[in-house]
């Protein structure tokens, strides 16, 4: 997962929300396969992570004493969580590019400087029409600022599969998405054409380590998953 902040709208206004990118899927260490969701058109629920993520937030800043400082009906309103699906390969990349390195407002924006006055352009998000808006310099230049971070402040951070603990794991992910790409994008005639397209009994086939990630393992043999009835087992009578 990647998650980057972005903190201003289109006129500059203080607005600190989270983009972030989150593959629809997980690596499975024990059998080096990638999997998918059971629904291929559903991963989460936006309601149910609005609720998740308003209480990890609410927590977090408890153990930095920064509660106080929210409004007390901040947890009590319903927060935006929107998903969608971002697409693939490069539209990923030009969805996540639009804010990765940007700052509040580039010189194309601003129109002029002229008597303390700095007149800007904005593309409306309702209507998609272009629009002006004159502020002057010490309101331009405070809400400008508001959009600074801190000297040492990451704005980009990653976890999970994109981590740096895990890139033995992410390049054996690449791997597995560039030998066996229906595996991994799910595709649903490629997915069956690989699973029927077995190889001989003699040749097993072939999977990474799951604690190295360089070697081969070998399959010997699957054993069934004991199903306890709840009952403590007793030794045989005297």
């Amino acid at each position: 997962m990647i998650a980057i902040l972005h903190t201003w709208t289109r006129e500059m206004r203080y607005h600190p929300h989270v983009h972030i990118l989150a593959t629809a899927g997980g690596w499975d260490p024990h059998s080096s396969v990638w999997r998918k969701p059971r629904n291929g058109g559903f991963l989460v629920s936006g309601r149910a992570l609005s609720v998740i993520f308003r209480g990890k937030v609410r927590d977090a800043l408890e153990k930095t004493d920064l509660r106080s400082q929210a409004p007390a009906d901040a947890w009590r309103r319903k927060w935006v969580v929107h998903c969608q699906h971002a697409g693939n390969g490069r539209k990923v990349l030009r969805y996540i590019g639009r804010y990765v390195h940007r700052i509040a407002i580039t010189n194309t924006r601003i129109e002029r400087f002229h008597d303390g006055a700095v007149p800007l352009r904005y593309r409306d998000r309702a209507s998609g029409k272009l629009r002006r808006t004159t502020l002057d310099a010490q309101t331009f230049i405070a809400r400008f600022l508001q959009h600074v971070l801190p000297k040492g402040f990451k704005k980009i951070r990653f976890y999970g599969l994109f981590s740096s603990r895990q890139r033995k794991i992410l390049e054996a992910v690449r791997q597995l998405h560039e030998e066996h790409p229906a595996l991994v994008q799910g595709k649903t005639r490629e997915l069956r054409a690989a699973k029927t397209n077995r190889a001989p009994r003699d040749s097993p086939p072939a999977h990474l380590c799951p604690r190295c990630l360089t070697g081969t393992l070998i399959l010997v043999a699957s054993l069934p998953r004991l199903r306890s009835n709840g009952r403590v087992p007793r030794g045989p009578p005297p």
